[in-house]
């Protein structure tokens, strides 16, 4: 196990950067495991929402200096890590992210009331990605893309749960089991749901799952 203590009061120091860490066994492995997972976490919170965009980062001194990282693995070399990781990561990083989603949502009261966005958008690829497939895309045509299915709080503007789609699937494929996935995480306090979507998720199959099976649900399409 590794403790990496950080301080924020030092003048000379930002306050990312580790001060002391104490590593049981202490081994270099373990620090550097420490460091590389805070440099893998911080581009996605700076905002590169590609990983080809962290190319940008091999000769960024204030980066490495934050980190503590002497250089930063090109693209593919993250993209393996990533792969890697993937199986035992994803399920750990979404029971987090219910976690955090859970404390929010209950400040500064219990909620009463929440309202769910559905929506749907188009990523397109730039390689020969798992699930990539040629389907509707409006900016990039012929271009394989994802096309991931999203569920957001209407209140407050969080996102609730989301799906990753190949490109060719149509829009209001997979909506019940994002709904279902989205119900699990309301609180006990929530007494009414409405429903927003667009009218790319008008389908039988969500409409008979909402009206006879969940009376305290409102949908409206668009």
């Amino acid at each position: 196990m590794v403790y990496i203590c950080f301080k924020s009061s030092s003048k000379n120091r930002s306050p990312f950067t580790p001060i002391s860490i104490h590593s049981s066994p202490s081994t270099q492995q373990s620090i550097y495991g420490s460091r590389r997972d805070v440099g893998f976490s911080l581009p996605h919170r700076s905002g590169l929402g590609r990983i080809e965009t962290s190319h940008l980062l091999k000769q960024n001194g204030v980066f490495q200096y934050l980190t503590g990282l002497p250089t930063y693995p090109n693209p593919t070399t993250l993209r393996r890590f990533l792969l890697r990781m993937a199986p035992l990561a994803l399920p750990k990083l979404r029971k987090l992210h219910d976690r955090f989603l859970l404390s929010m949502i209950l400040k500064p009261k219990s909620p009463i009331k929440v309202i769910f966005d559905l929506d749907s958008t188009v990523l397109s690829l730039y390689g020969k990605q798992e699930m990539a497939r040629i389907g509707y895309n409006p900016k990039k045509w012929g271009r394989p893309s994802y096309h991931p299915l999203l569920c957001f709080n209407g209140i407050t503007k969080d996102f609730w749960h989301g799906e990753l789609r190949p490109g060719d699937t149509h829009t209001a494929t997979g909506t019940v089991q994002l709904l279902k996935a989205s119900f699990t995480k309301l609180p006990p306090s929530v007494k009414s749901v409405i429903i927003r979507a667009d009218k790319g998720f008008y389908d039988h199959e969500t409409i008979e799952y909402i009206d006879p099976t969940k009376p305290f649900l409102s949908c409206g399409l668009s």
